[in-house]
């Protein structure tokens, strides 16, 4: 197989998830190298839902939480100077959930040019490795430099799309496809989402988290409505950016919820 990166991108309740693992075990059952990197999984070029933590921070976090102490350390991965730590993912509590948040480089918790530098050196560095195997990404391309960049710091438009298209140059060596699982009706798909999640109060966090974004407090963004005018928004975003992309894109409409099309539509594009 020529590329050796392949994004799944689309919003919330397109499949991201599911379709992505679905992948990577198609290409395991034939024997073709393949990593898969869900959300909330140590990645080489996206930092959401992990902390990017100095050493000697983390070093004192081991120290401090010694009793789960393993449990942090196979959840971490060493990066030069920090530590990127998949914090949700050790389920220790809310005082450490809320510790290893504030080292968090999302949700404008980092001056602008500190955002910008990091996320470019760690696109830059991966870009230069040449790999054997296949890395297969869900949202770590469009959709978490698009929430951070368009609603969390409020940047100008045309240097997001600018940005968004640098990234992919740095790994063109890597023959990077980007697949967007598109939902036709975003409010059906996520009240969807949110009945089918309604037991973790999925649709409360999702509120949440769009409320507080800057995007949202100059616009007067409220609610469940809210989190659908933001989406629609980041969608037509992204939509722009896909029709500028110097590489192979693919949008897949998901019109009847249709899976195993969708499935069928996604291994079409994939030149083997």
């Amino acid at each position: 197989m020529k590329s050796k990166l392949i994004f799944v991108e689309g919003i919330s309740g397109s499949g991201k998830t599911t379709l992505t693992q679905k992948l990577d075990a198609w290409f395991k059952s034939r024997n073709i190298p393949a990593r898969l990197y869900n959300e909330g999984i140590a990645n080489p070029i996206d930092l959401a839902w992990c902390a990017y933590v100095p050493i000697n921070k983390y070093n004192e976090l081991l120290k401090q939480y010694d009793s789960i102490s393993d449990r942090i350390k196979e959840r971490t991965a060493l990066e030069g100077e920090h530590a990127i730590v998949e914090y949700t993912q050790v389920h220790r509590g809310q005082s450490f959930y809320d510790e290893l948040q504030n080292y968090e480089i999302y949700g404008g918790r980092i001056p602008d040019d500190n955002y910008f530098q990091i996320t470019t050196n760690r696109w830059k560095t991966f870009g230069k490795k040449s790999r054997s195997e296949c890395s297969i990404m869900e949202s770590a391309f469009l959709q978490n430099n698009i929430m951070e960049l368009l609603f969390y710091r409020c940047i100008d438009e045309a240097e997001i799309i600018s940005h968004t298209k640098s990234l992919i140059d740095y790994v063109k060596s890597l023959s990077p496809i980007v697949i967007y699982l598109s939902q036709p009706n975003i409010r059906k798909t996520i009240q969807h989402i949110a009945d089918e999640r309604s037991d973790w109060n999925w649709i409360e966090g999702m509120i949440t988290y769009c409320e507080k974004t800057e995007y949202a407090k100059q616009n007067g963004i409220k609610g469940f409505d809210g989190v659908i005018k933001m989406l629609e928004k980041r969608k037509q975003l992204e939509k722009i950016i896909l029709k500028q992309l110097p590489t192979a894109t693919i949008i897949i409409e998901n019109t009847d919820n249709d899976w195993d099309l969708v499935w069928e539509k996604m291994l079409a594009v994939l030149t083997f």
